[in-house]
């Protein structure tokens, strides 16, 4: 049984998040405009039309080389004045989501679902302007496109660096697509570099942050809710949806309160050797440490969450 600790944080992707907050330098002020904005024009559309626009959307994003459809470039018009706050919102100097992290697994992040639906956006907006020419502004979505993905590595969470991470590869494919097409120029490539300067070249997407995060944070929710007397049926109950696999259903549902309270203990285990690894200086040293643990861990050594 393989249950991502990770996967237990819910995107909430049709809540606003920092309601109530007015800091003009955060970038969450403006991502709550940017998504309240959205919002509002999806609602004058039918949700068969919608998911078509989305759709039309992520076939561009996925076949950069191809022309995109005349009807995306409409649809991007249509949602200049939602990209245009998300491009300042990927340019304030800070952000503050107001994650409640006492809530353990029960953390709502409703701002990483959005974040990745607007950095397509932008996507499919540098892939119609490529084709049209003007990389000079493709070249602005991209650099866009690398700001959001270090602002969402930056929650101390894994979930958050997972998504900075995807996002981070988006703008790489972009880059690597007007490459191809000879559209970089040192304009270009000036506004990119402009983002990967603030990237943290020791811990871009905040991974060792985020694992130290769930084990001071997460693991002791999981103790307190669920370890001794109880603790089993309130973790049938939270997180059977979780168990979609059968072989997995069938192995939790047999499992006795001892082996939960067991499998919660190795699995803090286990964090803490990756967390002890990726303080090593050594890369080669790391990364054959890093290749051991994943060895252990696929072999059913740190329990069944590891």
């Amino acid at each position: 049984m393989r249950v991502v600790f990770v996967m237990l944080f819910v995107i909430a992707g049709f809540a606003t998040p920092v309601a109530g907050q007015t800091d003009q330098r955060n970038a969450a002020v403006w991502y709550g405009r940017a998504i309240k904005r959205h919002d509002q024009f999806a609602r004058t559309l039918s949700p068969v039309e919608h998911r078509r626009r989305v759709a039309a959307i992520r076939h561009a994003v996925a076949r950069p080389d191809e022309t995109p459809n005349a009807d995306v470039a409409a649809y991007l018009a249509e949602l200049q004045p939602v990209l245009g706050l998300v491009r300042q919102a990927a340019r304030r100097p800070h952000h503050d989501f107001d994650l409640d992290y006492d809530r353990g697994a029960e953390l709502r992040l409703p701002h990483l679902s959005r974040m990745q639906v607007f950095s397509e956006y932008l996507a499919a907006e540098a892939i119609v302007q490529l084709h049209q020419g003007d990389a000079g502004s493709a070249a602005d979505r991209i650099e866009s496109i690398y700001r959001i993905a270090d602002q969402a590595g930056r929650d101390r969470l894994l979930l958050s660096s997972m998504v900075g991470s995807e996002t981070f590869d988006l703008a790489e494919s972009l880059v690597d697509t007007a490459i191809d097409r000879g559209q970089l120029g040192p304009f270009e490539c000036a506004s990119i570099l402009r983002a990967l300067r603030n990237v943290d070249g020791g811990s871009p997407f905040g991974f060792a942050e985020g694992l130290k995060s769930e084990r001071s944070l997460m693991m002791p929710w999981f103790r307190t809710q669920f370890s001794g007397e109880g603790g089993l049926p309130r973790f049938r109950r939270q997180f059977d949806w979780l168990l979609v696999d059968p072989v997995d259903a069938a192995a939790f549902r047999v499992m006795r309160q001892e082996d939960l309270d067991a499998a919660l203990v190795a699995a803090e285990t286990a964090s803490e050797l990756l967390i002890e690894t990726l303080a090593i200086e050594d890369t080669d040293r790391a990364r054959r440490e890093l290749r051991r643990i994943d060895a252990t861990i696929r072999r059913g050594d740190h329990g069944p969450f590891a």
